[in-house]
């Protein structure tokens, strides 16, 4: 149970505050169970120790997409693709976070950084259009935080510990 082994590495932290083993790990299980301002914290920890920790990066900055800090957010991101699959999430964030910012060019230029890949041409359309329509959407009605507003578009609820975000799960 991610409960249970989560309390148990909360325990082991307090008798090793310092262990970066227990911090990694108990930041994945906190991830897991959704309890995100507890993961944001230990994703700060593990950055300190290493800070090439692409969930922990995906992680901040997710935290710093949903306070607005766009820029901060992209950072993060960047820090988050040094491999392929880092580069893909990193582009689609990043795109996201100028989407946020009501910036349609440079979101797509983000996406087009996906072009190496021809796998990805038909998400790219995709994600393309859905950003276009949410900057679009945002422009046309009262402002409204932006993080919510996707998850809302998305179907979905921002994530708390007691569940998953996903309608119907």
């Amino acid at each position: 149970d991610v409960e249970e082994a989560a309390e148990y590495l909360a325990a082991a932290l307090k008798l090793d505050p310092s262990n970066s083993q227990i911090i990694e790990r108990l930041f994945q299980f906190r991830l897991a169970e959704g309890a995100m301002s507890e993961a944001e914290d230990l994703a700060e920890k593990v950055i300190g120790f290493n800070s090439q920790h692409r969930m922990a990066r995906v992680t901040l900055g997710l935290k710093e997409l949903s306070a607005n800090r766009f820029r901060e957010a992209r950072g993060h991101f960047a820090e988050a693709a040094y491999t392929p699959v880092g580069e893909l999430t990193a582009a689609l964030l990043s795109a996201w976070s100028y989407a946020g910012e009501g910036s349609l060019n440079p979101a797509l230029k983000e996406l087009d950084r996906r072009n190496a890949n021809e796998k990805y041409s038909n998400f790219r359309l995709f994600d393309e259009a859905h950003i276009a329509a949410t900057i679009l959407a945002l422009a046309t009605v009262a402002p409204a935080p932006f993080f919510p507003h996707i998850f809302f578009l998305a179907g979905f609820q921002r994530v708390t510990a007691g569940g998953s975000g996903i309608p119907g799960v």
